[in-house]
């Protein structure tokens, strides 16, 4: 079985829509990794700076 079915199956296994969990679940993985590593790189600030910062969504 591969790891991506894997994964899947087990989010259909939860309430909700399994491909709306995983999507919620790879954002967060993304913006905690974007903070925790990214947080003191220059290019990364001004890249937000310029862009206004995130959606009220991801905010």
């Amino acid at each position: 079985m591969s790891w991506g079915l894997a994964v899947l199956q087990h989010a259909m296994r939860q309430p909700g829509c399994p491909l709306c969990r995983l999507q919620r679940e790879a954002e967060a993985r993304y913006l905690e990794n974007l903070l925790w590593e990214n947080v003191n790189d220059p290019a990364t600030r001004e890249q937000w700076a310029a862009g206004l910062g995130f959606c009220a969504r991801h905010a």
